[in-house]
């Protein structure tokens, strides 16, 4: 999209911006997109939703990174009912860009008993007044119970501060994704609590969403340690205040022959720079 800038490698110096507060109209627009997403996955087929509404070069993961597009283009329909309502919606000062994330539920058929559920995220963008696509989706499940019956909220998030042009926003976002990167290599959980924002949410499968820092560091503990992680893209708001990335990690005693993890993180930009605002990943609970 026209008005995203897409991240490569470079080094400028930082300067930042207070940015205007978010556009009531465009965050509606984007609960909108959302919630007309999900009935037209009830309405008809999985398929054919996610080909009206995943951008051409959509990322989903199948299990590592794939066009989203093409691979629901060249699928045949599937029975089953995927259902799912927005939770948590924020959006770019610039309006162009922002993330969706809300409970899920999965059935053979539509009057039949939910057979899996838990949480997903995607990350939307457009240009100018255009339809709001979906640029990258990832989900996880959990055993608990859940419902479908929320209603849209912002978090709680610090002003926005714009991480400045183009070229100091790429650079400032690769930095700070490497950062992260490499201290989780060292410890997770310190590196994690050194990056969250306070209203992070972070998402795991086999659990429910942890919200908060300590809340998100508890949940990370309890998991094996990062022994490898590497960014592979990243994507930011023409505003420079919203950004996602997705990489590769590796886990201390996964089997050999398992399938590498990969992350999705949204990370927002405020006074103190860079903080990451949801994270979640494809390893898959034993």
């Amino acid at each position: 999209m026209r008005l995203l800038l897409s991240i490569t490698a470079g080094a400028v110096a930082l300067a930042t911006v207070t940015l205007p507060a978010q556009s009531p109209e465009a965050w509606t627009s984007l609960v909108e997109a959302e919630r007309a997403f999900a009935a037209h996955s009830v309405r008809t087929t999985m398929r054919e939703a996610f080909l009206a509404h995943l951008s051409e070069r959509a990322v989903l993961f199948s299990p590592g990174p794939v066009n989203g597009h093409a691979l629901y283009a060249n699928a045949p329909a599937r029975p089953g009912q995927l259902s799912w309502a927005p939770e948590v919606v924020d959006i770019a000062a610039s309006g162009d860009f922002g993330y969706s994330t809300g409970p899920h539920q999965f059935r053979r058929a539509a009057d039949g008993p939910v057979m899996r559920q838990g949480y997903f995220c995607s990350v939307w963008g457009r240009d100018g007044q255009q339809a709001w696509k979906v640029l990258v989706d990832l989900g996880i499940s959990q055993p608990q119970p859940l419902s479908l019956d929320v209603t849209p909220r912002r978090p709680a998030a610090a002003p926005a501060v714009s991480a400045g042009s183009a070229a100091q926003a790429r650079a400032s976002l690769e930095a700070a994704e490497k950062r992260l990167t490499a201290a989780l290599a060292v410890d997770q959980v310190q590196a994690y609590r050194a990056a969250l924002a306070p209203h992070a949410r972070v998402y795991r499968d086999g659990n429910p969403p942890a919200e908060g820092v300590e809340a998100a560091v508890a949940l990370l503990s309890r998991r094996g340690a990062v022994t490898s992680a590497a960014p592979e893209a990243f994507e930011i708001a023409s505003s420079g205040d919203l950004a996602y990335a997705h990489g590769r990690l590796a886990l201390a005693g996964a089997r050999a022959d398992a399938p590498p993890v990969h992350y999705v993180r949204v990370w927002r930009h405020q006074a103190e720079g860079w903080r990451v605002v949801l994270d979640v990943d494809t390893w898959t609970a034993p």
